[in-house]
């Protein structure tokens, strides 16, 4: 029943569908071919494969006869729907439909029609691939692979591999390359041979335009890469696989016979593509994944018929063990031990090669990185990379640099790639970054955070210009590091330091990259290790005090340049030993603090400071000083002695200044006892040698008394904190009003009593006068402190060098008076006498022929009114104030009107500086009310709105400060200038009033 069922639906199915069938035929347009479409989607998929061939015959005539492509579009969709259930094993149908969907993409040259849309195009790749997968395979092998067939299949190939040049849709890409792998690589096993021989009569153009497309196109899409390289693998394996011993013979001069010659052949020309493919980093992890997976494969099936790219593809595996992508490196470890499993069944010792790849590569590195792109430049390395890491994870690095062809390939190597570029100026106008006393201060083991906002210096290289480049070298280098025996490597680099200057900066970077791989975890230190990295310290300490770096007078600036960065590797170079070392680097802390305390007090150059700083944070951080401060603090006898020793040939040390200027910067009252006899010394030098090295003594003399300042500040705001009580705490201490007023009524009896007693002493004549030791006692009492007389000491020289003829000396000179009376300012006995002795020779200042030092005696005058007061009253208003008006009137008319330029001008700042200090110089020394007039008259062409904008304002401020202490004074001057009507009617600004505006501001008239 249900066959005679079957019988019966078909014929209606038929007879049903036989006048659209001819509706398409006759009229092929858009709605007959939709409505036949609508109609076979009611038929089960047996229906159709039955009847494919009748339903797929008036689609392909439709195709053939029309040249609309919503048409073509309708009738790919109808054969979709055919061709997936069906079984195709009519060659005729077939081939009329491959034909006539290739022939309608292109030209007859094989070139795709550009007006052709992307949808037709990748319907007819889709419906290609599905037309060879649902045919027979006694079909596919007997007629499509047929030498009568063979150019309608180059035709298909050279029109979709022109896609590659003329597309850039990544959908179509994709199915081209799809479509392309299986018509190479044939799921049916039968068909396999045969493909293999079809193919190698295309292997030169599909491989040369996957080449190209791969090696040109790197920003196309990773998923379009990946899958061209994979396109490329199952090629190259169906053409020259090790197990296909010969091909199936096909009849055609196209389709070449299988020989050593051919595969010799192809194996040739394959290795110029292998290197373009190979040698090209990707960007995608996807991509690299890809050139593994292509390695892999063509390593293992094509051993032997590829022995001639077997190290390409080695080095293709070998740069992809440092992968950023796990996925990527374990496939490349497994891929290179299914190798090695491989070699030592056939006796091929895999070590072997890679040693004898390492040499080449390291003979050809200089030259590579000379003539090549720098993504060629990144796979040598990566590769280098990868070898030695492979070698280190199978225990043979230890033995690298006993070759000593390979040590000196590795030494010559690197030291011409790592050849460090010095034309950037920006290594010698690079500022210090200032480093303050708050970095010195810090305590935490975190280095990062103590080197935050650190200017470090970024090294550019001639050869390596890429940072990935560079960050392979250096993982190069750490490798070296780990695994090797450094000593052999750091003997032969260190001969280098007194070279030529490319070699020595080269030579010392490799070291310290070598010395800073060497301290990563699970690598053994050895005795032997660690001294040969003690005898690099001690070298680099004696080449950074060497007369070459710090004596070069009349160099050229490529030499200050090369300096300059020698000076920061060496530096940074001392950091990476103390990280090696460990704690026992306390031994070499008296060879190395005094150097690095040098380099750090270079405020010029901030390349060297912060490298000297950078190593002093990694050496506080190894050896566990907690901060820099105590670092200095815990070290200062060495320090002390070597400063000492040097200050006595100072004409040959001229740098032990600047060193104890650091030391005092960066210490606290604590060290004055250690210090005492330094800093007479270096005023006894002094008082002798007047004209020699003044400057660089003075800024020490400044440095103590600013060092005294700071600390005797900190003291007395930490007292004052624990002094101060709040309300609610001296309430707590009382615990009730009762125990207070007994308190109170004992501690008055007691005085009652004692002034009772000493009474009747003095009525009968009791008191005896002080004795010896009482005198005693009470001189210890007044003994001045230490520091006192140290800041004594250093403000009565500066009475002599006051009136130098350097204004830099100057400038020192009374810096260091200010400092001075902020310490003397509780001690009157000694800051008067001193202030008297620096008055003379300070009025010449007020008047000096260089701005900042004019600006610089305003500073100390305001410092001696606010802490001498009284005392030099009437010397500031008989001497000073004369100066301060004649300059302030002298100015107001070169100001007025000026260009915007002169806001730059040192005049301007001190105009400035005055103006916002004339109210407190005033309030501290209580000048009469004449004086004050005079002051408020000459700052009244200030008020002009001619006047730049930033004096007009202090002006004001100025201003309005006197009229709430001085209104009368104040108002009098100004009223005649204001919009008040007490007077005669005064312009406005609008009307040629220039004051008018600043004035109301003043007077607070709106």
């Amino acid at each position: 029943m249900a066959e005679a069922k079957t019988e019966v639906t078909i014929p209606r199915s038929v007879e049903r569908l036989e006048p659209l069938i001819t509706m398409v035929v006759k009229h092929p347009t858009e709605p007959n071919i939709r409505c036949l479409i609508a109609s076979l989607a009611h038929l089960t998929n047996s229906q159709v494969a039955e009847l494919h061939e009748l339903f797929s015959y008036p689609l392909v005539r439709a195709l053939k006869s029309t040249s609309s492509e919503t048409v073509w579009i309708q009738c790919i969709a109808g054969l979709n729907i055919i061709i997936q259930p069906s079984k195709v094993v009519s060659w005729p149908m077939f081939r009329d439909i491959f034909t006539t969907l290739n022939v309608k993409l292109g030209t007859p040259e094989g070139k795709a029609l550009p007006e052709i849309s992307e949808e037709i195009k990748i319907n007819v790749l889709k419906l290609n691939k599905l037309l060879l997968q649902r045919s027979d395979s006694e079909l596919i092998c007997v007629n499509f692979f047929n030498s009568n067939f063979i150019p309608a299949i180059g035709f298909s190939i050279t029109l979709f591999l022109s896609f590659l040049e003329q597309e850039r849709s990544r959908d179509l890409l994709l199915e081209v390359f799809k479509y392309l792998q299986y018509l190479m690589n044939p799921e049916d096993d039968k068909v396999k041979p045969l493909a293999s021989s079809i193919a190698s009569a295309f292997l030169p153009g599909i491989s040369l335009s996957l080449t190209k497309f791969i090696t040109r196109n790197p920003t196309i899409g990773h998923a379009v890469l990946a899958a061209a390289i994979e396109t490329l693998k199952c090629l190259i394996v169906s053409v020259m696989r090790d197990d296909l011993t010969e091909w199936p013979s096909v009849d055609s001069p196209l389709v070449p016979k299988r020989s050593d010659s051919l595969i010799e052949r192809n194996s040739e020309k394959l290795t110029l593509l292998f290197r373009e493919v190979c040698d090209r980093y990707q960007s995608h992890w996807r991509c690299r994944l890809a050139l593994v997976e292509l390695s892999r494969d063509l390593m293992i099936h094509c051993r032997i018929n590829l022995a001639n790219n077997i190290p390409i593809l080695l080095h293709c595996l070998l740069s992809h063990l440092s992968d950023d992508s796990k996925t990527v490196v374990n496939v490349a470890k497994k891929s290179l031990k299914l190798y090695q499993d491989i070699s030592l069944k056939t006796k091929t010792q895999l070590d072997s090669m890679l040693h004898n790849e390492l040499i080449n590569v390291m003979k050809k590195l200089p030259e590579i990185c000379a003539v090549s792109s720098q993504e060629e430049i990144i796979m040598k390395l990566k590769s280098l990379l990868g070898n030695l890491t492979f070698l280190q994870e199978n225990s043979k690095g230890n033995q690298l640099l006993l070759s000593l062809v390979l040590k000196d390939n590795f030494t010559r190597g690197f030291l011409t790639v790592l050849r460090i570029d010095l034309s950037s100026i920006g290594i010698l106008t690079q500022q210090s970054s200032g480093i303050t006393k708050a970095h010195f201060n810090i305590k935490t083991n975190d280095t990062e955070k103590l080197v935050s906002g650190i200017y470090l210096p970024k090294k550019r290289f001639m050869y390596i210009t890429d940072d990935l480049a560079l960050s392979t070298v250096q993982d190069i280098l750490r490798v070296i590091g780990r695994v090797c025996d450094i000593s052999i490597l750091i003997d032969d680099y260190l001969s280098y330091l007194h070279d030529k200057q490319e070699l020595r900066l080269s030579a010392v970077y490799i070291i310290n990259s070598v010395i800073l791989g060497a301290c990563q975890p699970g690598v053994h230190m050895e005795d032997k290790r660690v001294g040969c990295v003690g005898e690099v310290v001690l070298t680099y300490t004696d080449l950074l005090m060497s007369a070459d770096l710090n004596e070069v007078p009349e160099s050229s600036l490529e030499d200050m340049k090369s300096n300059a960065f020698l000076e920061s590797l060496l530096l940074e170079g001392i950091g990476n030993c103390a990280t090696y070392i460990g704690k026992e680097f306390d031994i070499l802390i008296i060879r190395v603090i005094y150097p690095l305390l040098f380099k750090l007090s270079n405020n010029s150059l901030a390349l060297i400071s912060n490298s000297s700083y950078s190593a002093l944070i990694n050496i506080v951080t190894i050896c566990g000083y907690g901060s820099l401060a105590n670092f200095i603090t815990d070290n200062v006898d060495y320090l002390v002695s070597d400063i000492f020793l040097k200050l006595r040939h100072i004409n040959i040390h001229r740098e032990a200044p600047s060193v104890l200027i650091v030391v005092l910067e960066y210490s606290n009252l604590d060290l004055i006892p250690y210090i005492s006899h330094v800093i007479d010394y270096v005023l006894s030098i002094l008082d002798t040698n007047q004209g020699r090295m003044d400057t660089e003594l003075l800024l020490v003399c400044r440095a103590v008394v600013k060092m005294i300042s700071q600390s005797v500040d900190v003291e007395q705001s930490q007292t004052t904190w624990e002094d101060d009580e709040s309300p609610r705490t001296s309430l707590n201490r009382q615990k009730t009003i009762t125990e207070y007023i007994t308190q109170y009524h004992d501690l008055q009896t007691k005085e009652h009593n004692v002034s009772e007693h000493d009474s009747d002493s003095e009525e009968f004549g009791d008191k005896d006068p002080p004795s010896d030791s009482e005198k005693q006692l009470q001189d210890d009492t007044e003994r001045i402190p230490l520091h006192i007389s140290l800041t004594c000491s250093i403000i009565s020289r500066c009475v002599s060098f006051m009136s130098s003829p350097l204004p830099q000396c100057r400038m020192v000179v009374l810096d260091t008076v200010v400092w001075s009376i902020k310490i003397l300012s509780s001690r009157h006995n000694q800051l008067f006498p001193e202030v008297h002795h620096l008055w003379t020779p300070l009025i010449p200042r007020f008047s000096d022929s260089e701005p900042p030092v004019r600006l610089k005696a305003f500073d100390v005058l305001v410092c001696m009114a606010q802490h001498a007061k009284s005392f030099v009253s009437n010397r500031i208003g008989k001497d000073a104030l004369p100066h301060i008006i004649s300059f302030l009137s002298n100015q107001a008319r070169v100001s007025y009107a000026s260009h915007s330029s002169y806001i730059f001008s040192s005049s301007y700042k001190t105009q400035l500086y005055i103006i916002q200090y004339l109210f407190p110089l005033c309030r501290y020394l209580h000048l009469h009310w004449k004086q004050i007039h005079e002051l408020c008259s000459t700052c009244l062409p200030y008020l002009s709105c001619k006047q730049p904008e930033l004096l007009q304002s202090a002006v004001v401020e100025c201003l309005t400060l006197f009229n709430s202490l001085h209104s009368d004074i104040v108002w009098s001057l100004l009223i005649k200038y204001s919009s008040v009507t007490l007077l005669p009617s005064i312009p406005k600004e609008s009307d040629g009033n220039e004051y008018y505006c600043n004035v109301n501001k003043i007077l607070n008239i709106e």
